[in-house]
């Protein structure tokens, strides 16, 4: 018995350490007192992760930030069998893991009103289809975070504003 739990709260300290260790160095209430500490802290910056993830129109940010909360997430769902006072609900977890492309969905819809109202008040055609450009060759760079269904939507949104533009514009 105690050396079952010798082990797991062995595992416990190295969940939460950045070098595992070998021997146990901390009691059970200083690894309850530090996973809570943790915890909360994690949560905070999952919460504002989302907020931004949910307001924020530039990709590299977006991208960012995206990263950053799933990391967050991969080290709470970590931690998670070792949480005394909140327990973290697994479909929160899984949710959020199926919520990724719907996310990136969102924010594509946005990033692309907001392209469309800046073109709105351009009085070249050129300068619209650089704005178009310019949104096109900012989402490259992230496709491989993207599944088909975004990259062909925010592909065909390009295709086929950029036509009404490209006709018009000489360069």
């Amino acid at each position: 018995m105690f050396l079952k739990k010798k082990k797991r709260l062995l595992e416990w300290q190295n969940t939460l350490l950045d070098k595992p260790c070998s021997k146990l160095i901390t009691t059970e209430m200083d690894l309850i007192i530090i996973t809570e500490a943790i915890i909360k802290n994690y949560f905070k910056i999952t919460e504002d992760s989302l907020d931004l993830l949910t307001t924020t129109i530039n990709p590299d940010i977006f991208f960012k930030r995206l990263d950053l909360f799933y990391k967050e997430l991969e080290f709470i769902s970590r931690i998670e069998p070792y949480v005394t006072s909140q327990k973290i609900s697994p479909d929160f977890l899984t949710l959020a893991y199926n919520k990724k492309q719907s996310l990136i969905f969102n924010f594509l819809k946005g990033y692309f009103s907001s392209v469309l109202e800046k073109i709105s008040i351009l009085k070249t055609n050129k300068s619209k289809a650089c704005s178009l450009q310019s949104f096109y060759y900012s989402l490259e760079n992230y496709k491989s975070c993207m599944n088909e269904e975004n990259i062909n939507y925010y592909t065909n949104l390009y295709n086929t504003s950029i036509k009404n533009y490209l006709e018009i514009a000489v360069y």
